[in-house]
């Protein structure tokens, strides 16, 4: 990997990691409010959350890049292997998450159900 690659690697993680981090204690304290306070407004504010964190890692932009330098990274046996690992778990959240809109919707609107039962 080259050193304009691995710069832009190392600011792809920045930039995911600073976005996903207030988004991700958003979401966790929806769940837990959610859990301890079943009403509408903590399930919808569940369900709106969920479904922001399904749509961060659904980005095909963020899927193409983390593929791209996961597979730069795990041929290049000098690579920094904390960098190799951080691409590596960013692009499997995002392989996991590759749906449409519409069915992130749907899910995140039947997790939001079932928390409620």
């Amino acid at each position: 990997m080259d050193k304009q690659s691995l710069t832009s690697a190392v600011e792809f993680v920045a930039a995911t990691v600073e976005r996903l981090r207030p988004l991700s204690v958003a979401a966790a304290l929806a769940e837990w409010e959610a859990a301890v306070n079943s009403t509408p407004t903590t399930m919808e504010r569940y369900r709106q959350m969920r479904a922001e964190l399904m749509h961060f890692w659904a980005d095909p932009q963020r899927y193409a890049l983390a593929q791209k330098w996961d597979a730069e990274l795990s041929s290049d046996h000098a690579a920094d292997p904390l960098l190799a690992r951080q691409i590596r778990l960013i692009y499997l959240m995002a392989a996991q998450q590759q749906q449409e809109a519409e069915t992130i919707e749907q899910v995140a609107a039947l997790e939001a159900q079932v928390r409620s039962e």
